[in-house]
């Protein structure tokens, strides 16, 4: 794949799909982010300290919050095990998020973004969870060194489990 600098003057994207410009003024956030680079940094991090900010071919990139929108917003709480008998609380916010195609979790570590829209459920002919998005922040789990991914651990598995019990149970 290539980058593409010149379809788009504030943006870069990956080089392939014509059509993206035109896409883009219309389209939500999730379903851009794998082919614009200002889409992904929008939601790069859960939270923008007031003092930092993201400039992007010489234009501020704007913060887009994926809980804020979400549809028919629930609040679950899920409390892992972990070292032990010590017990930490994650706050998961699950909803719908209709003007998107996609469904999954975006889950961040320290604020800052490393699965996106990462489908726990695998939606063949059965529609179970299909547009169901969650936000969440598991600090206990370690990220990769590179911080593309978690380290496969237990408590990942134990919270991919609790992921799709929550979509199956929200469905």
């Amino acid at each position: 794949m290539e980058l593409d600098f010149d379809s788009d003057p504030e943006d870069i994207c990956i080089n392939g799909d014509k059509a993206l410009g035109r896409k883009k003024r219309n389209q939500h956030v999730a379903n851009l982010y794998q082919h614009s680079l200002r889409a992904y940094a929008s939601i790069l991090y859960r939270q923008l300290p007031q003092y930092f900010r993201i400039i992007l071919c010489g234009r501020d990139v704007e913060h887009h919050n994926i809980a804020s929108d979400l549809k028919y917003l629930q609040f679950i709480k899920y409390m892992p095990q972990i070292h032990g008998n010590k017990e930490v609380e994650i706050i998961t916010a699950i909803g719908f998020l209709k003007e998107a195609h996609t469904h999954g979790f975006n889950i961040y570590h320290r604020n800052r973004l490393i699965l996106p829209f990462w489908r726990v459920l695998r939606i063949g002919t059965n529609s179970t969870g299909r547009g169901v998005v969650g936000v969440l922040e598991p600090d206990y789990i370690q990220p990769t060194h590179n911080k593309q991914d978690f380290e496969k651990t237990s408590l990942f598995q134990k919270l991919e489990d609790r992921l799709k019990q929550m979509t199956v149970e929200y469905w």
